[in-house]
């Protein structure tokens, strides 16, 4: 994401701390992830989705 969307690294950092999260996976007791590799993965989603051309039907099938 970073490279391709040629982000600085306090950029990439800033929008990893202001996504919401809470949003798209509420944390359950005992969850073994950490947040901050949910929000890597979820905004790495969020984005290929909006600027992919049919990600949002492929991913589904990763």
């Amino acid at each position: 994401m970073i490279a391709r969307l040629r982000l600085s690294y306090d950029v990439y950092r800033a929008l990893l701390r202001d996504f919401p999260v809470a949003e798209y996976l509420a944390a359950q007791p005992g969850d073994p992830y950490l947040v901050g590799a949910a929000e890597a993965i979820l905004l790495s989603i969020t984005q290929a989705e909006a600027t992919v051309p049919d990600a949002a039907g492929l991913l589904p099938l990763l």
